[in-house]
């Protein structure tokens, strides 16, 4: 019978994972600031008081084996601005949709020269 050792490939896959989640939370990152700043720039409703553009936030959250990025206003009123007549005055959802290419490029970014593809596993997304 053969005995292999594998600890030594073990260690080197749990670097390899490792170093793919820094690399995703990284893309997270740089996203979500660039995500938030859209949205404070781009929005169809005047400006009274800058507090909705003041307090327009995103957070990135990791769960297991995933990252979560969270887009959000915390005025009273930002619910209303988002939801109410039709969504005209939406600023955070169209954010999203407008910064969703830049997203799959800042991966393709991070991703560089690491020997791995975040997108050739991704349903629906083109490199």
């Amino acid at each position: 019978m053969i005995q292999i050792d594998t600890s030594e490939v073990e260690r080197n896959l749990a670097g390899l994972f490792a170093q793919m989640e820094a690399r995703a939370k990284r893309a997270c990152d740089r996203w979500a600031r660039e995500l938030m700043g859209y949205a404070k720039s781009h929005h169809a409703w005047q400006n009274r008081t800058g507090e909705t553009e003041r307090t327009t936030r995103t957070q990135v959250i990791a769960l297991r084996d995933e990252l979560m990025v969270y887009v959000f206003a915390e005025t009273p009123y930002s619910k209303f601005l988002e939801l109410a007549h039709g969504g005209e005055w939406s600023w955070l959802f169209p954010a999203v949709q407008a910064m969703e290419k830049r997203f799959y490029e800042i991966l393709v970014e991070e991703f560089r020269g690491s020997g791995f593809s975040p997108l050739s596993h991704t349903v629906g997304a083109s490199a």
